[in-house]
């Protein structure tokens, strides 16, 4: 079996960034990290440990850690070493067109956290992050505008693919 690391795509010079991995055996960052801008961290299959602002998370298929600016993070294998995610890095002026007016939160408040999505929720979710993926590897007419249309669905507090707050 073979790792698939694949490039990060950029968008507006660098204000979006996606990026998919599929590793195989273990893994695990050699420090915390942190950055400037959002993450958006999708494991869509297998298992990962997440480090996160002194918290420890163990992600399942279909967890989203949402990391805002300047947190403290990293991830690690568990005892399932194969996984396979999408990972998103974008400033909140990349978000800005999406509203009219300013987002009614700075994208992913209350601050950085583990969503965890019941199994039959997970396929709007599921599709969310593949149709932006798809759309920046194709690059076809207009992709940017969908990307990041797609991104202020996820981000934006009523939108049907992130659970209720009190789920």
């Amino acid at each position: 079996m073979q790792d698939t690391f694949e490039p990060k795509i950029a968008l507006d010079g660098e204000r979006f960034t996606i990026q998919y991995m599929h590793r195989y055996g273990y893994s695990s960052m050699s420090n915390p990290h942190y950055h400037p801008v959002y993450e958006i961290y999708y494991l869509m299959k297998g298992e990962r440990v997440y480090f996160m602002n002194g918290q420890v998370y163990t992600l399942q298929q279909g967890d989203i850690i949402v990391i805002n600016p300047n947190d403290l993070h990293s991830t690690s294998s568990s005892e399932i070493p194969e996984f396979e995610r999408i990972l998103i890095n974008f400033s909140s002026d990349f978000l800005a067109p999406a509203y009219t007016t300013e987002p009614c939160f700075l994208p992913f408040e209350p601050g950085s956290r583990l969503i965890r999505f019941p199994l039959k929720e997970r396929e709007p979710v599921d599709k969310l992050f593949l149709d932006m993926l798809t759309e920046c590897r194709e690059q076809q007419e207009g992709y940017a505008a969908y990307v990041r249309a797609l991104l202020s669905e996820l981000a934006h507090p009523d939108s049907p693919a992130l659970p209720a707050d009190d789920e």
